[in-house]
């Protein structure tokens, strides 16, 4: 029995021994003492594109590369290097800061840091992305302010700066800077007179690399803080939730948040969402845009949890009575029903510190601030507005609740 044993052990020793001293053929070992230059690339080709290039090749026959790299001039006096792993065969350039031919140097690099022969290749990248949305920028007088709209269809990052001329020093000065990838990316400046005032624009990217600067003299449009009560009141609507807290509450200049039914709108009792309540501006009013105060609680507990809104819409009346119908989910822009008209869709924006849970320093002089919205410039000068909460952040079926608005725009005579 014992020799039986030993038997199938060495049988399975043998079995298992080259399995434990075989690798994968394709893995490339880390061969540091290898001194010897790797070749270079071969059989380059180029794709163009706005601002960037795509350069594909045939790596060397080798076992030591570990990447190959890509030095080119972005703009005079400035370089930019690209790396991709051996495990590709296609590098992208990008950062070029016009539409022109570009010189780039291509070398594998071993991994005993050891360089090829340089190949070169010319690519010629289209009309940056910066420069492409300067063309049909949009520039506009708006509330208190300026408001510029960038049209981003590629989703590039690209960024605005205004500037504004101060009289005391007689230079130009930086007002706000604004990156993003939206396919419309808009920048909005405010707390401006209605008075002419000299501005300047300019387009740019992540890589340093920006427009010539377009100058305007521009006239903000008159904008106050519209009246709040005792001018605006609540307005009673069967097809509006039941008010558990007073809707007056949201227009009452009330901000404490240890007692919530004294300075909160609680709407409850509705089936389903959407949960709505209705508000008399007082008279007719010319809308610009809003700040909303959440319910934060006295340690900020209920800070983007609770029956906070989370989505919702905003809906205008002029008529002297409004119709009593139930408002629609999902409404978008410009949808009517009875004689309402939706005046734009929201989202509470997030934490400015990403987290999960909890909140920073930060995110309390977020909220504590109030969460600003803009409407459009298009949308109709109303009497009374509804709020219609379409999803609240922890999920209750037929709840809201929060703290206050305040409304911006002008008193129509």
């Amino acid at each position: 029995m014992k020799k039986i044993f030993n038997i199938i052990w060495i049988m399975l020793t043998v079995a298992f021994l080259p399995v434990a001293c075989t690798k994968p053929v394709s893995y490339n070992e880390i061969v540091a003492a290898d001194k010897t230059p790797p070749g270079p690339v071969s059989d380059v080709q180029v794709q163009n594109d706005a601002g960037t290039a795509t350069l594909t090749y045939t790596l060397p026959h080798s076992n030591n590369i570990l990447y190959v790299e890509a030095t080119y001039e972005i703009r005079p006096g400035v370089k930019r290097q690209s790396v991709s792993s051996y495990y590709s065969n296609k590098i992208v350039v990008d950062g070029f800061s016009k539409d022109a031919d570009y010189k780039v140097e291509l070398v594998t690099v071993s991994r005993a840091n050891v360089r090829s022969e340089p190949v070169s290749a010319t690519v010629s990248p289209t009309r940056p992305p910066y420069l492409l949305v300067k063309e049909d920028m949009m520039i506009r007088s708006t509330f208190g302010g300026v408001n510029v709209v960038l049209n981003n269809q590629n989703r590039s990052n690209v960024g605005i700066a205004i500037l504004k001329y101060d009289s005391a020093y007689q230079v130009m000065k930086p007002v706000t800077q604004h990156f993003g990838k939206d396919s419309l990316l808009s920048t909005t400046v405010r707390g401006y007179d209605s008075l002419n005032y000299y501005w300047g624009f300019v387009t740019m990217d992540q890589f340093g690399n920006h427009s010539d600067t377009i100058y305007q003299w521009i006239k903000p449009i008159f904008e106050i803080q519209l009246p709040k009560y005792p001018t605006m009141q609540s307005y009673a609507l069967t097809t509006d939730a039941n008010p558990a807290w007073p809707v007056v509450n949201l227009v009452n200049n009330t901000f404490a948040n240890n007692n919530d039914a004294a300075n909160c709108w609680r709407g409850t009792g509705a089936p389903a969402f959407p949960v709505s309540c209705t508000i008399d501006l007082g008279g007719k009013r010319t809308l610009s845009r809003y700040l909303l105060y959440t319910r934060n609680g006295a340690s900020n507990q209920f800070a983007w949890t609770n029956q906070n809104p989370m989505e919702w819409t905003i809906w205008g009346c002029s008529d002297v009575v409004p119709q009593d119908v139930p408002l629609p989910l999902g409404a978008e822009k410009g949808t009517v029903t009875g004689n309402w008209v939706c005046l734009g869709r929201f989202l509470h924006p997030p934490k400015p510190s990403g987290q999960a849970t909890g909140v920073t320093a930060a995110d309390v002089a977020f909220l504590n601030a109030g969460f600003p919205f803009d409407f459009d410039l298009d949308i109709p000068d109303v009497r009374y507005i509804r709020f219609s909460c379409e999803q609240n952040f922890d999920g209750t079926m037929g709840e809201c609740l929060f703290n206050e608005l305040i409304f911006f725009g002008q008193v129509v005579k």
